[in-house]
C-alpha cells in the first residue's frame, strides 16, 4: 500500500507513458513525477513534470477525490499536486478532461535521496595520507553528485577527474559497480530488484533464485525446485512488477512468483512453444516479450496469449518501453553468424515505419536501460556494461572492465542498476562514488569537520563527521650547521638545528657554546633572558632554530654546541609542545673546529715618481703557516707602485692570494707603506732664430725627463731675450727663472737667439731676335730689396753667347759678381731666342704589281738654302698599301722631320698597284664503284698575300655519279673572278674502282637421320641495287642422310663480277640428336610367383639402329613375397 511518510525526505521516480491530448490546441505531455517530502506543507507533495500545463489536469490516488494542484510553472512544464493523508491506493491516475493521460502499474517504488554507505576514517596521523572512498546509493536511474559542504584545506575531493599519484595513475568516476551478494559455487542468470531495492537473482539453469539484501549484502536461497532448463538453455534476465517476479524462459513459457507469497508458487502465463523468451517489459497494462530465437516481440494478453507485435526482428535481445507508445529494441543482423547489435527505437502506432538507429556494437546486446538523462544502460555479451550517450555519441565503461559477460540488468523497482556477470558468481551494483584525499601538515593537528552532500532529483544526503589529525612524535633533529666534526669553520658563522618536523622555542633551557676543554661556556643563549630571544629565530618553514652569535668565536679552537632543558620549560619543542631532549657539553654530540690565522708582514718599499714598483714575495713575511702545509703564493700591491703614482706615502694591500687553504685559515695583513720619491728633471730654452728686421719669435723651453705622460709641470718657468726687432745680425741669450712642481727636482738651462741676413734674386730679362739680326740690349731686375734700397753696392756683371751669326735656338744670358753686406742674393739667368726659315718636303709618286713588295720611297726638298742639301732629321716617308693591297691607288705619306733653322711644310705623293696572274687546277679524284662521288676540290697557284680563295670561285663537276662503272672521268672548271687576279683554269680526272664484298655460306641444322636441308649463302656489301654478282660462287657440304650428330662446314668456290672484290666465308650445318622414347614394357604375375623378365620397347629409332649404344637398367621393388597389387617398373641410366 502506498503511505505517507512524514518523518524523513524522499522521492518516486516514476518512468511514465506520454499520450497525445485530443484537445488540437496543445500537446500534454507527462515526462517524470517525484514524491517529495511536504516541502512546508502539512501532506505530502507529488511534483509533476511535462509540458502544456495549461490545460485543466486532474490528479486522483485509486478511487478518491481528485488532488489539489498546489502550483503550475511559469514554463507550464511542472505542476505540484497535495496528496491527502488518507490514501488507500497505489494507483496514480492523471487526467486531461475526460481521457486517461496516465496510470500505473501497481505499487510506486520508494526511492529515497542519495544514501551514504560508507563509513569514514576519523583518525589521521600528521604527515600520513589520508584517504576515504565515498560510496552512496545510485537510485532511479539517476547520477547523483556528491559535494563537500564543509572539509579542512588540506583534503582534496575527487569526482569524475584525473588524479595522478606517483607513478600511478587513477581515474574517479562519480559512480562504479560494487560486488555484493554471496552465491556460492552457483553460476547465475538473471537479475531484478524489487521496488525496496533488495535484488533477485536466478540460477543461469533456472533452477534456484537467491534474494540478496538491500544494504548488508546477505543472500538468501529464496526459491529452490524449480526445474533445470533443457542443456544449452539458460535464463539470462528477470523482471519484478506489481508485486511478481517475471521469470522468461528460453522456451517461450513465462511464469511468474508472488513476492509476497510465503508459499512462492509458480504461476504459468504462457505456455511452452517454439522460439524462446529473451527479455520481458510492462507497458500500458500489457507484458511485452522478446523472442530470441522466433525473432519476433509479442504481447501477452489477459487470456495469456500471446499476440503478435513486430514480426522478422533479428534476434531481439532487450526491450525497453518510454512515453508515447514509444520503445527500444536491440537486435542483431539476420545472419546468426555475425557478432554484434544495434538498439533501434520504434513506435508502437506506427510499427511499419523504419526503425531509428540509436547505437551499434560489435558485441550482443543483453538487457537496456534507458535513463531519465535520455542515455542507455547497455550490457554486453562479453563486451562488460557500458552507458551510451547519444548527444556524444559516446560510451563510458562501467563495468571493471570490458570483457565481462553481462546479459541482464535490473531496470524495475526502485530503479537502480544491478546486473551480473553471466554463468558466474558476481552480482553488481551500481553505485556513486568519489574520493576524499590529501595529508595534513604538523600545523594541522587537531579536531576538523566535514560535511559531505549528494543530491539528486529526490533530494539531498548528508553525511557529517570530524577528523582527527594527531602528533605524539617528539621532534627529531636530523641536521646541524656547522656538521658535526667539521674543521675549519668561520669565527661568524650562524648556528643552525634543523627537525624533522615544524618547531618552535620553548619557555626555558639554554643553548651553550664551549671553546676547547673548557667547561666553562663562551656564549649562553638563554630562553629565561629576554634579551638572549633577539638572537634566536626560527625559520619560515618553522623546521629550523637558527642562532646569530653574539661575537666572532675565537681562531683555530674546538667548539662544543649544548642544548639543555631546565625546570622552567623545554628549550624546543613541536607544536604539539613534545620537546627536544637535547644534549649535554659532556655528551659531545655536536662540535667543530674554527680555522686558523696566517699574518702577512710586508717590508717599508721606496721608488722614485714615474717608476712601476713591481711586488715580489721578498717583500714581504708569514706568520702562522702550520708545518707541512704549503706556503701559498700571496701577491701584494700598492696604489704607489704604479708609474701614475704622485709623490707620497702608500698603504701596501693582498691583491691575491692562491694556493691558500681558505677553509682553514683567515689571513691578516700587518700594516706598511710605499714611499714614492721625486724624479729628476731638466726644463731647457729652445734655442730660435729670425731675419734682420723681424719681430722676436715665440721663445719656448722643453722639458728633459717628464714621466707618466705628464706635458708640463705644476708651475712652469719663465722665459726672456735681450733681442728685439732693431737689433743687428748676431747672437742673444734666451733665460730661464722660476718654476716649480713636488714630482720632480727641476734643472734650468739657457738656450739662443740668432738675427741671419734677409734673401735677395737678381734675374736676367728674356730677350729674342731674328735668325742673322744684331743681339738686342741686355738688362736685369731686382726682387727682395727692402728699407728702400734701389740696387745693391756692387752689381753683378750680364753676358751672351750669342752673335748675329748665331743659328735659330735659345741662347743663355748670364749674370756673375755683385755683394752687398745686408743681403744673400741669388743670380737668375734669362734666355735669348733666334726664329727659323720656312722649308717645303714633298713625296715622289711611284708604281707596282699587286702582290709585290713597295718600291723604295722617296721625297724632294723646296726651300733649302746656305749650301744645306737636306735637313738635321729627314722626315719618315710611308704609304698604307703593301704586299697585300689589292689593285688600286694608295697615298705616299710624309711625317716628322726637323731642323733647327727651318719651318717645315710635307706634300704627300700616290703608288699605283695592278693585278696577278693566277691558276686554278681541278684536284684528281678517285672512289669504289657504287659508292658516292667524293667531294671535288681545286688547288690554286700564285695567290698571294695569304690568300686562301679567289672572291668569286669556279664551279666544278663531272659525269661520273654512284652508278657509273669502272674507269677514269674529267673534272671540269668553269667561271670563277677576283679584282686582284687574272685567272686561268685546268681540269683534274675522277678515278673509279672496285667495291669489297663478302659472301657468307648460311649456318644450317637437321635432325640425325634427316636429308640435307637447302643450302644457301648471304651478301654483304652489295650496292647500287645489286642483288647478285655476275656469276656467283658454288656451295657445298660433307655431310649427307647418314652423318653422325657434329659440325660440318658449308663450303663457298668460284663466283667473280668486274665491280666487287669478292670475299667467301664457309658456314657450318649442325646434326642434332634425335628423339627417342624408351617404354618399359608393362607386366603381370601371380601373387608369390618369381617376377617375370623386365623389358623395354623403343619408339623413334632411324637409319637401322635397332638399339642404342648404352641401353639404361631396369627394376621394380616388387619380389616374390610382394603382396597382390601395383608396382612401378622404373628404367634408369642409358646413352
Amino acid at each position: 500500500m502506498f503511505k505517507r511518510f512524514n518523518w524523513f525526505r524522499f522521492f518516486l521516480v516514476l518512468w511514465l507513458n506520454l499520450v497525445f491530448c485530443a484537445n488540437l490546441i496543445a500537446q500534454q505531455t507527462v515526462s517524470q513525477a517525484f514524491f517529495h517530502p511536504s516541502y512546508g506543507y502539512p501532506d505530502s507533495v507529488l511534483e509533476v513534470f511535462g509540458s502544456d500545463f495549461n490545460i485543466n489536469l486532474t490528479v486522483r490516488i485509486g478511487e478518491s477525490d481528485p488532488c489539489e494542484i498546489i502550483s503550475v510553472s511559469e514554463d507550464q512544464k511542472s505542476m505540484r499536486v497535495r496528496l491527502p493523508s488518507d490514501i488507500s491506493s497505489e494507483n496514480v491516475l492523471i487526467y486531461s478532461g475526460e481521457d486517461l493521460l496516465f496510470e500505473s502499474l501497481g505499487p510506486l517504488a520508494v526511492i529515497t535521496p542519495p544514501l551514504f554507505l560508507s563509513t569514514p576514517i576519523l583518525e589521521v596521523h600528521y604527515n600520513n595520507p589520508y584517504s576515504y572512498s565515498i560510496i552512496n546509493d545510485f537510485v532511479g536511474n539517476s547520477d547523483s553528485n556528491i559535494f563537500p559542504d564543509s572539509i579542512p584545506t588540506w583534503l582534496n575531493h575527487y569526482q569524475d577527474t584525473l588524479v595522478v599519484n606517483g607513478d600511478e595513475t587513477i581515474e574517479y568516476k562519480n559512480f562504479k559497480p560494487v560486488q555484493f551478494g554471496d552465491f556460492g559455487t552457483a553460476t547465475i542468470g538473471g537479475v531484478a530488484e524489487d521496488p525496496f531495492g533488495n535484488a533477485y537473482v536466478i540460477r543461469s539453469d533456472g533452477t534456484e533464485i537467491f534474494k540478496v539484501d538491500k544494504v548488508s549484502g546477505n543472500t538468501e536461497l529464496w526459491k529452490s525446485g524449480l526445474p533445470r532448463l533443457s542443456r544449452g538453455s539458460s535464463i539470462s534476465t528477470l523482471y519484478i512488477s506489481d508485486d511478481y517476479l517475471f521469470l522468461p524462459l528460453n522456451n517461450s513459457r513465462l511464469d511468474r512468483i508472488l513476492l509476497s507469497d510465503s508459499i512462492k508458487s509458480v504461476q504459468p502465463l504462457v505456455g511452452s512453444g517454439t522460439g524462446g523468451t529473451y527479455s520481458l517489459a510492462q507497458y500500458g497494462g500489457g507484458y511485452y516479450l522478446a523472442n530470441f530465437q522466433n525473432q519476433r516481440i509479442e504481447r501477452k494478453l489477459n487470456d495469456n496469449s500471446l499476440e503478435l507485435i513486430l514480426g522478422s526482428v533479428s534476434r531481439p535481445t532487450g526491450i525497453s518501453f518510454e512515453n508515447n507508445n514509444r520503445f527500444y529494441l536491440s537486435s542483431g543482423p539476420e545472419n546468426s553468424e555475425t557478432p554484434g547489435q544495434s538498439i533501434l527505437f520504434y513506435n508502437l502506432d506506427s510499427l511499419n515505419a523504419s526503425p531509428r538507429l540509436i547505437f551499434s556494437s560489435s558485441k550482443i546486446i543483453g538487457g537496456i536501460n534507458k535513463t531519465q538523462n535520455q542515455d542507455f544502460f547497455v550490457a554486453l555479451w562479453e563486451g562488460g556494461l557500458v552507458r551510451y550517450y547519444p548527444e556524444k555519441d559516446s560510451l563510458a565503461q562501467i563495468s571493471l572492465t570490458d570483457t565481462e559477460n553481462v546479459r541482464s540488468i535490473s531496470n524495475s523497482g526502485r530503479g537502480s542498476v544491478i546486473y551480473s556477470n553471466f554463468n558466474s558468481d558476481k552480482l553488481f551494483k551500481l553505485q556513486n562514488w568519489s574520493l576524499l584525499a590529501g595529508t595534513p601538515k604538523k600545523s594541522d593537528v587537531g579536531l576538523h569537520k566535514v560535511i559531505l552532500r549528494s543530491n539528486n532529483d529526490a533530494g539531498d544526503g548528508f553525511q557529517e563527521f570530524f577528523i582527527r589529525v594527531i602528533d605524539t612524535i617528539p621532534p627529531t633533529l636530523i641536521e646541524v650547521h656547522p656538521e658535526h666534526e667539521r674543521i675549519h669553520v668561520p669565527l661568524d658563522t650562524k648556528l643552525k638545528l634543523t627537525f624533522d618536523e615544524e618547531i618552535g622555542l620553548g619557555n626555558g633551557g639554554r643553548l651553550a657554546i664551549f671553546a676547547g676543554s673548557s667547561s666553562e661556556p663562551l656564549q649562553i643563549f638563554d630562553l629565561n633572558n629576554a634579551e638572549d630571544l633577539q638572537y634566536l629565530s626560527i625559520t619560515e618553514d618553522q623546521l629550523s632554530l637558527e642562532v646569530v652569535l653574539k661575537e666572532k668565536l675565537p681562531y683555530d679552537k674546538k667548539i662544543t654546541i649544548a642544548v639543555e632543558n631546565d625546570s622552567n620549560g623545554n628549550f624546543i619543542e613541536d607544536l604539539s609542545q613534545n620537546p627536544f631532549a637535547g644534549f649535554s657539553f659532556e655528551s659531545d654530540t655536536w662540535h667543530f673546529f674554527t680555522k686558523k690565522l696566517l699574518t702577512i708582514n710586508p717590508d717599508l718599499i721606496r721608488k722614485t715618481y714615474g717608476e712601476e714598483y713591481v711586488f715580489s714575495n721578498q717583500d714581504f713575511t708569514l706568520q702562522g703557516l702550520e708545518e707541512g702545509d704549503p706556503s701559498p703564493l700571496i701577491v701584494i700591491s700598492s696604489e704607489g707602485s704604479l708609474s701614475s703614482a704622485l709623490v707620497g706615502q702608500y698603504a701596501i694591500n693582498i691583491s691575491q692570494i692562491t694556493g691558500l687553504d681558505e677553509e682553514k685559515y683567515d689571513f691578516l695583513l700587518e700594516e706598511s707603506f710605499l714611499e714614492v720619491e721625486p724624479a729628476l728633471l731638466t726644463i731647457q730654452a729652445d734655442d730660435k732664430q729670425k731675419t734682420y728686421g723681424e719681430e722676436n719669435p715665440p721663445l719656448t723651453f722643453s722639458y728633459i725627463g717628464l714621466v707618466n705622460g705628464d706635458s708640463r709641470i705644476a708651475v712652469e718657468p719663465e722665459i726672456s731675450t735681450s733681442a728685439d726687432a732693431g737689433s743687428v745680425v748676431g747672437t742673444y741669450g734666451i733665460r730661464l727663472s722660476g718654476g716649480s712642481d713636488v714630482n720632480y727636482d727641476i734643472t734650468l738651462v739657457d738656450g739662443t737667439l740668432t738675427v741671419s741676413r734677409r734673401s735677395l734674386t737678381i734675374t736676367a730679362d728674356d730677350k729674342q731676335k731674328t735668325y742673322g739680326e744684331e743681339n738686342p740690349p741686355l738688362t736685369f731686375s731686382y726682387s727682395g730689396l727692402v728699407n728702400g734700397d734701389s740696387r745693391i753696392a756692387v752689381e753683378p756683371e750680364i753676358a751672351t753667347m750669342a752673335s748675329a751669326s748665331s743659328g735659330a735656338g735659345n741662347y743663355a744670358i748670364t749674370l756673375s759678381g755683385g755683394s752687398d753686406d745686408n743681403y744673400d742674393f741669388t743670380l737668375v739667368d734669362g734666355t735669348l731666342t733666334v726664329g727659323m726659315k720656312s722649308l717645303t718636303i714633298t713625296a715622289d709618286d711611284k708604281q707596282k704589281t699587286y702582290g709585290e713588295e713597295n718600291p723604295s720611297l722617296t721625297f724632294s726638298y723646296t726651300g733649302l738654302v746656305n749650301g744645306d742639301s737636306r735637313i738635321a732629321i729627314e722626315p719618315e716617308i710611308a704609304t698604307s698599301a703593301d704586299a697585300g693591297s689589292v689593285v688600286g691607288t694608295y697615298a705616299i705619306r710624309l711625317s716628322g722631320g726637323s731642323d733647327d733653322n727651318y719651318d717645315i711644310t710635307l706634300m704627300d705623293g700616290t703608288l699605283t698597284v695592278g693585278r696577278k696572274s693566277l691558276t686554278i687546277t681541278a684536284d684528281d679524284k678517285q672512289k669504289t664503284y657504287g659508292a658516292e662521288n667524293p667531294p671535288l676540290t681545286f688547288s690554286y697557284t700564285g695567290l698571294v698575300n695569304g690568300d686562301k680563295r679567289i672572291a668569286v670561285e669556279p664551279d666544278i663537276s663531272t659525269e661520273a655519279n654512284r652508278g657509273s662503272v669502272e674507269g677514269s672521268y674529267a673534272i671540269t672548271l668553269s667561271g670563277g673572278l677576283d679584282d686582284n687576279y687574272d685567272i686561268t683554269l685546268v681540269d683534274g680526272t675522277l678515278t673509279v674502282g672496285r667495291k669489297t664484298l663478302i659472301i657468307t655460306a648460311d649456318d644450317n641444322q637437321k635432325t640425325y637421320g634427316e636429308e640435307n636441308p637447302p643450302l644457301t649463302f648471304s651478301y654483304t656489301g652489295l650496292v647500287n641495287g645489286d642483288s647478285r654478282i655476275a656469276i656467283e660462287p658454288k656451295i657445298s657440304t660433307s655431310a649427307n642422310t647418314e652423318s653422325v650428330v657434329g659440325a660440318y662446314a658449308i663450303t663457298l668456290s668460284g663466283g667473280s663480277d668486274d665491280n666487287y672484290d669478292i670475299v667467301l666465308v664457309d658456314g657450318t650445318l649442325t646434326v642434332g640428336k634425335r628423339t627417342l622414347t624408351i617404354t618399359a614394357d608393362d607386366k603381370q604375375k601371380t601373387y608369390g610367383e618369381e617376377n617375370p623378365p623386365l623389358t623395354f620397347s623403343y619408339t623413334g629409332l632411324v637409319n637401322g639402329d635397332s638399339r642404342i649404344a648404352l641401353e639404361p637398367q631396369i627394376a621394380t621393388k616388387a619380389d616374390a613375397r610382394s603382396g597382390a597389387g601395383n608396382y612401378a617398373i622404373t628404367l634408369s641410366g642409358g646413352s
